[in-house]
């Protein structure tokens, strides 16, 4: 909703894009390979049929880069009682002022290292690198901590220690190596932090229920229609047919037109 309401509606209506963005596609495996490595210590291998030879040369690159970021880390996944890694993984809680409101993320990785501290980190790859500023003010990172903290205590551990990012960063012409960058870390969220964000939440579902799903194109961070699965079904009617839609669901198509 922040980045685009139009992109939020299209999603809650499960319309489907036929063939994904590459640049959504590239980050999906690449997500898959950093955790085929957390689970099994082993590199991962990419041999998408969709890549060019290139692109899956570049994957692999990062791949190993990953493996040996990983090796290194003292960071070992945190387990739940029923045995399920904190990797890739979806978790769930209700919003502490409204139960009618579920406060859902996904973990990257929320890990354990030697000494018992708890850590969240979220991975990120592309040109842009990641700021300190932006470490300590990701939502992200912050609904990873609120929505993760209910299940800690479950596990008698008192709390998340510390959040980062981490980088992946694939080969260019001036550089020829792969790399992982960070953590960048940042302390766990204050007591403001967590107050402002819940404040938003309940703000967002009050939009959500008013449904206010007109299109705000460059509302958020870079400019989301360039990142956003849907920006041809906004601009084009003729972009339809890329489209899978459910019977009955009739859309704004061809805004731009």
């Amino acid at each position: 909703m922040e980045t685009c309401a139009r992109q939020y509606w299209y999603r809650s209506l499960r319309i489907v894009p036929k063939e994904k963005a590459k640049n959504m596609m590239l980050g999906n495996i690449r997500h898959s390979g950093f955790e085929h490595t957390i689970r099994t210590n082993t590199p991962a291998v990419c041999d998408d049929p969709r890549l060019t030879e290139q692109e899956t040369k570049s994957i692999n690159a990062e791949f190993s880069a990953f493996y040996n970021w990983w090796l290194e880390s003292d960071l070992i996944p945190l387990s739940f009682k029923d045995g399920m890694l904190a990797v890739e993984l979806n978790i769930e809680a209700e919003h502490p002022d409204d139960p009618s409101v579920i406060l859902n993320t996904k973990l990257d990785l929320a890990a354990v290292d030697s000494h018992d501290m708890v850590y969240l980190l979220d991975w990120k790859s592309g040109k842009t690198n990641t700021s300190q500023t932006f470490v300590d003010h990701s939502d992200q990172l912050s609904f990873m901590e609120v929505v993760l903290e209910p299940y800690l205590k479950g596990l008698g551990i008192k709390q998340v220690d510390r959040l980062g990012i981490v980088e992946s960063k694939a080969p260019t012409k001036m550089r020829k190596e792969a790399k992982v960058i960070g953590p960048i870390w940042s302390y766990r969220r204050s007591p403001q932090q967590i107050n402002d964000l819940l404040s938003k939440a309940l703000a967002i579902a009050d939009r959500i229920r008013r449904q206010e799903f007109f299109m705000t194109s460059r509302y958020a961070f870079n400019s989301p229609c360039n990142m956003c699965d849907y920006a041809k079904l906004c601009q084009s009617a003729k972009a339809a047919q890329s489209y899978n839609n459910r019977d009955g669901v009739e859309i704004p198509i061809g805004i731009m037109d």
